[in-house]
């Protein structure tokens, strides 16, 4: 049978919005909560959660996943402390007593650990040998830095006239780190779509489609870099007009002429 709060309870629950109230107190129906960052989403979720263990529901049947290790943890620490309020406040209660013993070995993760668990749990179906570890940040920039260079590497080697283009147009004059660091970066962006190699061949193909029926002055891709090349030259002629400033309040008379001219055909 639900447990009913008591007075006590109900003057110690933090003051939420319509809205919030809302989210906390809807039962028996699957719900989705879209909010800004800061708004107070997992404060709400771990309320949810926890009135809903008062009322007689088991932690071991959620599985509560965050974005971050500090949201898990803040999680685990607010329901932690929900439960003991309730425990002194009804001691013979076992229901209480069951869900904190459960709660250190709950569900409560960021996704990446979660799914880790579930591989860890798996390894022989999947064929990986049960020791088995997550690398942290810094070997995972290291890995991923290794691979760019081999894929570098292996594109210089293959000499395609298509990487070779593009390595020479985003590269900088002493070396190709710069290029490197734009794939990485564009390797990072990708990854928030479930397949990225599927997404970026829909993109290619749309292009294609897109530079076939209009001429390629016309199309979006044109006007995108069109926007982004003309922001570049409108800060170079800053930076160009700023030189010539200072080379006249410096009596630097021998660079004005060349500065003057590049601005000019800026």
């Amino acid at each position: 049978m639900p447990r009913k709060h008591t007075e006590k309870e109900e003057m110690r629950m933090p003051d939420f919005t319509p809205s919030q109230n809302t989210a906390i107190n809807t039962k028996d129906v699957s719900m989705v909560v879209s909010a800004g960052a800061g708004s107070g989403k997992t404060t709400v979720m771990t309320e949810r959660i926890l009135r809903s263990l008062l009322d007689g529901k088991d932690i071991n049947r959620y599985l509560v996943v965050t974005f971050t290790k500090a949201a898990a943890a803040d999680v685990k620490e607010k329901l932690y402390k929900g439960l003991l309020k309730a425990q002194s406040e009804d001691p013979a209660d076992r229901h209480i007593a069951r869900q904190l013993m459960s709660l250190p070995g709950a569900d409560i993760s960021t996704v990446h650990a979660f799914c880790f668990s579930r591989i860890k749990q798996n390894f022989s179906v999947l064929g990986i040998t049960p020791d088995v570890r997550a690398a942290d940040e810094t070997e995972a920039a290291i890995l991923m830095q290794e691979s760019m260079e081999k894929a570098l590497n292996e594109g210089y080697e293959n000499q395609k006239t298509d990487f070779l283009l593009l390595a020479d147009g985003f590269s900088g004059r002493k070396s190709d780190k710069r290029f490197a660091d734009i794939m990485l970066g564009l390797y990072k962006e990708l990854r928030v779509y479930p397949n990225y190699g599927k997404f970026l061949d829909t993109l290619i193909a749309d292009l294609e489609k897109d530079c076939e029926n209009r001429e390629y002055s016309e199309t979006d891709v044109c006007a995108v870099i069109m926007t982004e090349a003309r922001e570049c030259l409108l800060t170079a002629r800053e930076e160009c007009e700023r030189l010539c400033k200072y080379a006249s309040e410096n009596e630097e008379d021998i660079y004005l002429p060349a500065l003057f001219a590049f601005t000019e055909e800026i």
